[in-house]
């Protein structure tokens, strides 16, 4: 049976592309199946300790599968975007998050059109309606420190990569039914995962959830599979294959051959750590999640309980690591033009309820999750209205520069210390702070005098505007709390000099653009 749960971080989590890595750790956008088992299997070993030969079957034999943790957007898990997906070079795969419609799938399409240049999706998540799941990270410089002199060791500075935190994922195990409530239990306490759990990463909350999935569908004369998750395949002689063939899916697919056309297959190579010998195993290849394997049936037909096996069981070796897992003939698939209805049948989850004769210990314990979940949305939605307002005044310094033709050398615009006043009342929690910054003679954003910062004018979309005059309208109805995290990061620059505002607009780049 498959076990989902859903796992947020609280701490910034770093999840290594590569164990060899020695000096930047690149990191995974996804929370891989192979960390959830190196979580559990701290918790259940020593549990076990008595029963060596049931930690053996659920960590060392592949009777227990440890799925991939994908992106949640909304109640659904985003999935990886299709290798075979082409948008037009100079073009955007995503319009404020929504896939664009321009993209292509049928390789004759691809093929067929002239001098017209495509570029592969390669990365990122995408749901059942084309929406993108925007994971976000970010990165840290560190230093290590001589032990025996207390001071900074020199020539040993490296970086990480992470997953910043107040993200949720979801994953699946699938495990006998007679180690649910163990691998249920144990789930519930794991706490750290990653690499530098000693230090301020690595912090998460994980919550069992039920997720559904409707059975796949057939096609007539073709096998499509769409890898969710890396997929390992090992020829007769043990090589790695990255062409894999009708058997290597299933010993009844004997007909059954790869379309190596109409297939788009990416790899990448491995080095799996051996902790017996404490040293890497050999580097073997495997199919990067995101590829699209088509097989030309030849004429067999493919029974629906075929068709489900694949799914729930999913293909190649080292299932246990979370490899393997496939969607089997999405609907995509048959389509030229992508369009975001339905591209595929979503795995939709949704968090367990409680039982309905709960005792009064739990009430308290659902209205304290309540309470808390609600005030995770209020700041989430104080950081999307804080992000609104930067992208304002982002367009506002634009505005102000681009119609004066200020030069390089000049300050048009407000600078940070003009808005650090402001900054200073709304710490405060004075309550008319709008009406000090803006209102009267003796306001703080006061354009008389000051023609070429507050008072500087520019051509809006219903006439003549000053800069005063535009964040007077734009931040009247705001709440405390988005001003303080408005006003926070947009202290951190100068945006009235050039310089500045071209860092400040960096910055912007790098956030999401559902602030928009």
């Amino acid at each position: 049976m498959r076990l989902y749960y859903q796992i947020t971080t609280q701490d910034p989590v770093i999840i290594s592309q590569s164990n060899a890595t020695t000096n930047n750790h690149n990191t995974c956008d996804f929370i891989p199946g192979s960390a959830i088992l190196g979580a559990l299997a701290a918790k259940l070993y020593p549990e076990l300790a008595e029963d060596q030969s049931k930690s053996w079957n659920i960590f060392h034999t592949g009777t227990v599968q440890f799925g991939p943790c994908y992106p949640l957007v909304g109640r659904e898990v985003a999935l990886p975007i299709p290798a075979s997906w082409h948008i037009e070079k100079g073009k955007l795969a995503f319009e404020n998050a929504k896939l664009n419609e321009q993209t292509i799938n049928v390789p004759s399409v691809f093929y067929d059109r002239g001098e017209t240049q495509y570029k592969q999706l390669r990365g990122g998540f995408i749901t059942s309606k084309g929406v993108e799941a925007q994971v976000k990270m970010g990165q840290v410089t560190k230093t290590a420190i001589n032990n025996k002199l207390g001071i900074v060791e020199q020539g040993q500075l490296y970086s990480y990569s992470y997953i910043e935190q107040a993200q949720t994922f979801v994953g699946w195990i699938e495990a006998p039914e007679s180690y649910k409530s163990l691998i249920e239990n144990a789930l519930r306490q794991v706490t750290r995962i990653g690499r530098a759990k000693n230090t301020e990463f690595g912090r998460v909350a994980v919550t069992p959830i039920t997720g559904k999935t409707k059975p796949p569908q057939s096609l007539q004369s073709q096998l499509v599979l769409w890898c969710a998750a890396d997929c390992e395949f090992l020829d007769e002689f043990g090589n790695s294959s990255l062409s894999p063939s009708g058997k290597m899916i299933d010993s009844e697919l004997d007909e059954v051959t790869l379309n190596k056309d109409q297939s788009y297959i990416r790899s990448h190579t491995i080095a799996r750590f051996n902790q017996k010998r404490q040293s890497f195993d050999s580097q073997t290849q495997v199919i990067s999640k995101g590829s699209v394997l088509v097989f030309d049936l030849n004429g067999q037909t493919l029974s629906q309980t075929i068709l489900n096996k694949i799914a729930a069981d999913g293909i190649g070796i080292n299932k246990q690591f979370g490899q393997g897992w496939v969607m089997v003939n999405p609907s995509w698939y048959d389509a030229e033009q992508l369009t975001p209805s339905q591209l595929y049948s979503p795995l939709d989850v949704e968090p367990q309820k409680l039982a309905a004769d709960c005792g009064e210990g739990e009430s308290t314990l659902l209205a304290w999750i309540n309470e808390h979940q609600a005030a995770e949305q209020s700041k989430t939605s104080a950081k999307q209205d804080a992000l609104k307002l930067l992208r304002k005044v982002e367009k506002a310094y634009d505005s102000a520069r681009g119609f004066n033709n200020i030069g390089k050398h000049l300050q048009a615009g407000p600078s940070s210390n003009q808005w650090s006043r402001i900054y200073e009342l709304v710490k405060a929690d004075v309550e008319n702070w709008n009406a000090l910054a803006f209102k009267g003679e003796h306001c703080i954003c006061k354009a008389k005098n000051d023609e070429f910062g507050w008072g500087i004018e520019w051509q809006g979309q219903t006439g003549y505007t000053n800069f005063a005059a535009a964040m007077d309208a734009a931040l009247t109805n705001e709440s405390t709390a988005v001003m303080r995290l408005f006003l926070e990061q947009l202290c951190r620059y100068d945006p009235s000099t050039y310089n500045g505002l071209k860092s400040f607009k960096a910055y912007l780049s790098t956030q999401p653009q559902g602030g928009n």
